[in-house]
């Protein structure tokens, strides 16, 4: 990969525009070469990326620490890796009269995280599907972010997830296949479900499809719950926040995946479908915004509690609007 394509990709992950193809382009050009990995974090770390910076502006900033820092290795050669890295983030404070307080950004453990974890995300009012190393198939809904180490499909296989994915994951009982979230973690062998975990939603659900899944929750690693096929785990998540010792009961709840006209509702999005069963329409239009990149407004209190039951297959934003307004009317 040229520089010119590296820092095209730069300034599109600090945009958000970046796409999965190209996040994946991007991590490969960063491990196959270290120089361009020291750069971008020496510009990073002070400040001289922004998200609203263009190519052009990455490319002229790019080329004056490089230069500054072939000075700086002809001066220093035969330096030990480690002053080299701190070389990097010198030269780059050096050109815009930055005071360098610390070097520590640049200790080796900040290093290997940044250049062993391969991240992927979807932005609103997109979904994107990706294959894992060991063969795992993911489905990521929209607004949603996974993680996962080198040492994926080593010993385990480990994941972060925040936001909604439906996983197929490949049987393999010698590495168990673990899914980390703030509230609880989710260890399976080989099976497929869906999770649903947003920062702004009150509750985590997991939905189990076939196969066998142990959910456990975070601060009480004793309680262990298994579901089996067609069950789903609804955790209430700010009641683990605010109260280490609540019993079980009020934290979890433990009911049976909702099927309309021959589909699974949790996870009917997969098929670009919606299912929505008896929810409220601050619910409805927090999934909206999420799915068309909108921002809703209400008008009326009492209209967030209006409840609906409606079924939505590939219908633009002014369609459901319509759906949502006619089925108001004849409940009234």
């Amino acid at each position: 990969m040229n520089k010119k394509r590296f820092i095209e990709l730069l300034a599109k992950k600090e945009s958000g525009e970046i796409t999965l193809l190209e996040q994946m382009e991007f991590l490969s050009n960063i491990e196959q070469h270290s120089q361009h990995a020291q750069l971008m974090e020496s510009l990073k770390a002070i400040k001289l990326i922004s998200k609203k910076d263009s190519a052009e502006y990455f490319e002229n900033q790019w080329d004056m620490l490089q230069e500054k820092l072939q000075t700086n290795e002809t001066k220093t050669g035969g330096k030990t890796y480690w002053k080299q890295k701190t070389i990097y983030f010198l030269a780059a404070a050096s050109i815009f009269g930055v005071i360098v307080i610390s070097v520590l950004f640049f200790n080796n453990g900040f290093e290997r995280k940044i250049s062993q974890q391969n991240i992927f995300y979807t932005k609103k009012a997109s979904k994107s599907t990706l294959v894992l190393p060991d063969g795992s198939k993911v489905w990521l809904n929209a607004d949603t972010k996974i993680s996962y180490d080198k040492s994926f499909n080593n010993k385990t296989r480990e994941i972060e997830l925040n936001g909604e994915a439906f996983f197929d994951v490949v049987h393999d009982a010698g590495r168990p296949f673990i899914i980390h979230t703030e509230k609880a973690d989710v260890k399976v062998l080989g099976t497929a479900f869906n999770i649903r975990n947003y920062k702004d939603e009150d509750l985590l659900e997991t939905s189990l499809i076939r196969g066998k899944i142990e959910v456990i929750l975070s601060g009480n690693k004793e309680n262990k719950i298994v579901l089996k096929p067609s069950e789903k785990l609804s955790i209430t998540k700010n009641v683990i926040s605010k109260q280490i010792n609540t019993p079980i009961a009020e934290i979890i709840t433990l009911s049976h995946v909702t099927i309309q006209d021959s589909m699974v509702a949790e996870t009917s999005w997969i098929n670009n479908k919606t299912v929505i069963i008896d929810k409220p329409l601050y619910e409805i239009a927090a999934e909206l915004e999420r799915q068309f990149d909108i921002k809703s407004i209400f008008k009326s209190e009492t209209a967030k509690n209006y409840r609906y039951t409606i079924h939505l297959e590939d219908k633009s934003l002014d369609q459901i609007m319509e759906i949502l307004q006619l089925s108001k009317k004849n409940r009234l």
